[in-house]
Parts: structure tokens; sequence; C-alpha cells
């Protein structure tokens, strides 16, 4: 019988080695848990001030399309208003060239000027040889 109790002993004294071995075992998971814990701490609260950030960009983006809308919008008038100052521009430059054509071509040249100069002048001279006479 104590043959029996010396291999219980030895069994009990295994299985004790194996349950020491265990929580040495368990308490170096726990410590690798308290690692991960404390991992996933810092990557849930690293998680949130990116989704902060990528809060507030997404307010900045809104902001920037609701002025960007406006600078188009603003831009569209502006473009429609040039288009009408040019489409008038246009129409006054096609009157002053019709004008200017005109002009052209009812001037009196140089040319003329002095044909009637000389005609002017030769009638001068025929009157006052008629007053001669």
């Amino acid at each position: 019988m104590e043959e029996k109790l010396d291999l219980i002993l030895q069994e009990i004294r295994g299985i004790n080695a194996k349950i020491t071995t265990i929580d040495t075992r368990l308490g170096t998971v726990e410590t690798r848990l308290d690692g991960i814990d404390s991992r996933l701490d810092k990557a849930e609260t690293e998680q949130k001030r990116h989704g902060d950030h990528i809060h507030q960009l997404i307010e900045t983006v809104a902001a920037t399309n609701v002025r960007l809308e406006n600078m188009y919008e603003e831009f569209n008038e502006k473009f429609h208003d040039l288009n009408k100052k040019h489409d008038s521009l246009e129409k006054r430059m096609d009157v002053v060239e019709d004008d200017l054509n005109i002009i052209k071509t009812n001037m009196v040249t140089k040319q003329d000027l002095f044909y009637y100069d000389q005609k002017i002048s030769e009638h001068e001279r025929e009157i006052y040889k008629m007053k001669l006479r």
C-alpha cells in the first residue's frame, strides 16, 4: 500500500509541477494579454483621434465645396456679364467700323485738296484777268 501511496504522491507531485508550469505559463499569458490590451487601448485611442481628424476633414471639404460652389456661381455671373459687355462692344465696334468706312469713302484726300487749290487759283487768275480788261 505504501507503494501505491508513493505512486499517488509522485503523481500528485507531477501534477503539482504541471500545475506550477501551467500557472507560470498562465502568468506569461496574462502578461501578454495585458500588453495586448494596452496596445488595443492605444490603437482605439489612435483610431478615435484619426476618426476625429477624418470628421474635421469632412467638415473642411464640405465648407470648401460650398465656397467653391459660391465662387463658381459668381464666376458664371461675371462671365455672363463679360459676355454681354463683349457683345455690346462688338456691336459698337461694328457701328464704328461702318462709320469709318463711310468716312473713308466720302473723305477728301490730299490730292483732292491740291486739285481744288489749283482750280481755285486758276479761276482767281481768270477772274483777275477779266477784271483787268
